[in-house]
């Protein structure tokens, strides 16, 4: 499967799962922001056959305000979102950004079958060089303290 359409036909369309944009990056073995331009494009081109979650993040001011000696406090937003709520999501955020997150066959009913998607991507450490996060660290080791 070296075509990034025929990967997303059959796994979107004929297997009916969920393809997130890092599981899709390590398949085609390119860049994470390669792998979103490559499902936005898909998905621009099959709206009529399959579904897309969208990630959203900005800033806004909290609703509760917090007494922090003078210094204005923003709240850092995030959250996965179905295209059709994308234009509301994005209303009443400062710097508003959203990005492709997934492509599904049909909408999903919760969050943990996105967790599930990236699970099946494998570990975040056995793709550094495609990740947009640079880092020196490739291991951690964890031992437990008596």
């Amino acid at each position: 499967m070296s075509n990034a359409d025929d990967v997303l036909r059959l796994w979107v369309l004929q297997e009916e799962q969920v393809v997130t944009y890092r599981r899709l990056s390590r398949e085609l073995k390119v860049h994470v922001n390669i792998a979103k331009q490559v499902m936005l494009d898909f998905y621009e081109a099959n709206k009529s056959s399959c579904h897309a979650t969208f990630l959203v993040t900005g800033t806004k001011k909290p609703s509760v305000d917090f007494n922090c000696g003078g210094s204005e406090l923003t709240e850092l937003f995030m959250k996965l979102v179905p295209v059709t709520e994308l234009a509301s999501a994005q209303q009443g955020l400062d710097n508003a950004a959203s990005h492709i997150y997934s492509i599904e066959h049909h909408a999903t009913n919760g969050k943990h079958v996105l967790a599930m998607a990236n699970i099946s991507a494998g570990p975040i450490r056995d793709m550094a060089e495609f990740s947009a996060v640079g880092s020196s660290v490739t291991r951690v080791s964890v031992s437990s303290v008596s």
